[in-house]
């Protein structure tokens, strides 16, 4: 009798989970009144979301599929994404394209209607209510209106110091950055206000400009000012000599094919064609919206098994916001006093995750994008990213990782998520202090068997914290990368850049290669592998690293790593350095242990005046 009334039980419980998937359509040819089946098609992707709700209600068990046709699908606002659109504990929710890359999720606006201005200029008149910062011509991103040009011999602006202007209350009325030809200026008339994108050492920024004096030539940048209380590495700090620029945005600097400018004041797009290009068959794409999807959970609410699978991300916008951008390292930006929250700014994503678990982004492109790529933030665990391709991304490629350690708060630290078999390349192209991937406090998280590669700054950049105290941060993982053609126009960075104290943390496998200088940057040296200030725990072992523009690995105040069974190919330079001291790096060639004096750090932290940087073992050297 006992088995008899368990065996219905088992049954019935056996015969949910084999459920078939339920399967939800959207097609360009749909209607959001129809049921969203394969004969009868929604439309938008937000009808099919509400009929996931349904399912999810009345079966919660039940895998769905939302099924996208080929096409492209332009949005108002980002899709966001619940607790309520994902999977249980036992089912998942997967939004696919059509296979092959032919669905698209666009956050642009097409811009039609370009008639010939003469003298090699389109114009285009554009809606009233939309502003942006990014312009795709034919599916390739096109070069707002720069001077000078990348092309011209002198491709950037050299400047020389700040000076400020105050309000009577003391508050900062202008800012005027000086420039080193003092007559630059005269020929340039800015129809209205413009961009001026500082390269510094390891960062760019971007400010809002007013004006242009001529005589000297002086730049005059436009309040409100995100004043950052410390001066290093910052255009506010009195002195920006080591600082070159270029100015960009004005109808005014429009002189080279394929550069465009918006008049905003007339509402009309300026665009000089490339040679072959027909105003009367080019598509033009402006990116209007700021993110394409949020993954949002709670605390105790958290997002589940929710994946997308084979769909196309394109034409995020990024707006310079109105206390413009003082860049920090890896596309932060230094808040000041404008905003409420303490630590760095962060640019906007266009794919971002919080509070979610076991979800999935398969075989996707994320390409276009004004800002950073995909973040998975507060709360991600066990969420994996496989065979993403990013390309052409203003900012960072991807990032996993918060700017400040949660300490006691363990479930706001982001645990056990993996990027692998990715490609990431061509990523910084707005903001140049951007990395391929970024990782900051988190604990056992993986970037593996990825493809990163033409970087302006780092490729992967591992710890947020400059000194060797422990953190939450332990046990990431960055295995068999092949990093290469990074550091190709700011300095001070390298392949794989380490900060902080990481017990457990291995980086294994990797082959970097072809990190590169640029002779327009002056920063410390560009490295196979930075390892940083407070870098602390980690192994680093069987790497391969050739053609460096300096040593393979260069240490700087490390407390701590062991270098293990790597090959490096350093030519006729060392393989590894260290400093301090700092007027006289240490070189060495061979297997040794690093130490370095004098550390200045609290006795507290229980170091001496003697640090171990590196111990090292079964090391290759070759040229």
């Amino acid at each position: 009798m006992k088995t008899m009334a368990i065996f219905p039980i088992i049954l019935l419980t056996v015969s949910c989970s084999i459920l078939p998937a339920k399967k939800i359509y959207i097609s360009e040819s749909g209607n959001d009144q129809n049921k969203g089946s394969k004969s009868q098609p929604f439309f938008s992707a937000e009808a099919a979301q509400q009929a996931v709700r349904k399912i999810r209600t009345d079966n919660p068990d039940r895998d769905v599929r939302v099924i996208f046709s080929k096409g492209t699908w332009f949005l108002k606002n980002p899709l966001v994404f619940s607790a309520a659109d994902g999977g249980s504990g036992k089912s998942k929710v997967t939004w696919e394209g059509a296979p092959g890359g032919k669905t698209t999720i666009s956050g642009g606006r097409i811009i039609r209607g370009f008639q010939d201005g003469g003298l090699g200029i389109w114009w285009a008149n554009v809606d009233p209510d939309i502003y942006f910062e990014q312009l795709f011509i034919d599916g390739i991103r096109a070069t707002r209106a720069r001077t000078p040009n990348l092309t011209d011999s002198l491709p950037r602006i050299y400047l020389t110091k700040s000076k400020w202007v105050y309000n009577p209350d003391s508050t900062v009325r202008n800012i005027t950055v000086a420039v080193k030809d003092r007559g630059y200026f005269k020929n340039l008339m800015p129809v209205d206000e413009f961009e001026m994108v500082v390269f510094k050492d390891w960062t760019t920024s971007r400010f809002h400009a007013s004006s242009l004096n001529a005589d000297p030539a002086e730049i005059m940048l436009k309040p409100p000012f995100a004043l950052y209380d410390g001066s290093y590495n910052s255009i506010f700090a009195g002195s920006a000599d080591r600082y070159s620029c270029f100015l960009e945005g004005d109808p005014s600097f429009l002189d080279q094919a394929g550069e465009w400018a918006l008049d905003k004041k007339a509402h009309r797009l300026y665009y000089k064609p490339l040679p072959g290009q027909n105003f009367e068959k080019t598509v033009a794409i402006a990116a209007v919206v700021p993110r394409l999807v949020e993954i949002t959970g709670e605390r105790g609410n958290t997002v589940k098994n929710l994946e997308f699978l084979n769909l196309n991300f394109q034409d995020c916008a990024y707006i310079l916001p109105a206390f413009s951008h003082d860049g920090m390292q890896a596309a932060f930006y230094y808040p000041g006093n404008t905003e409420a929250t303490g630590g760095a700014g962060l640019i906007n994503p266009a794919i971002e995750m919080k509070w979610a678990e076991n979800c999935k982004i398969t075989k996707c492109l994320l390409s276009r994008i004004g800002g950073n790529g995909i973040r998975l933030g507060e709360g991600c665990r066990n969420n994996l990213v496989e065979q993403l391709v990013a390309t052409d991304i203003g900012g960072n490629g991807a990032m996993i990782g918060l700017t400040f350690d949660p300490l006691k708060d363990s479930l706001l630290l982001p645990v056990n998520n993996t990027f692998s078999k990715c490609q990431i390349h061509k990523a910084g192209v707005s903001f140049q202090g951007s990395v391929g991937v970024w990782l900051g406090f988190g604990a056992n998280n993986e970037i593996s068997d990825s493809e990163i590669y033409d970087l302006p700054y780092t490729g992967i950049s591992v710890g947020w914290q400059w000194n060797p105290l422990p953190t939450s941060s332990h046990g990431n993982r960055i295995l068999r990368n092949i990093i290469h053609h990074a550091m190709q126009m700011l300095g001070d960075g390298g392949g794989i850049y380490t900060l902080g104290f990481q017990p457990g943390s291995v980086i294994s496998g990797n082959d970097i290669h072809d990190i590169l200088r640029s002779e327009l940057n002056h920063a410390s040296p560009n490295n196979g592998m930075f390892i940083d200030e407070g870098s602390k725990g980690y192994l680093v072992e069987n790497n391969t690293i050739r053609n460096t523009a300096h040593t393979s690995i260069r240490g700087h105040r490390t407390a701590g790593v062991e270098l293990k069974g790597n090959t490096f190919y350093s030519g006729n330079q060392p393989a590894i350095s260290h400093s301090p001291p700092y007027d006289a790096m240490i070189y060495t060639n061979k297997d040794t242990t690093v130490t370095w004096k004098n550390p200045g750090w609290p006795k507290e932290w229980g170091y001496g005046e003697k640090v171990t940087a590196f111990t090292m073992s079964g090391n290759t050297f070759k040229k």
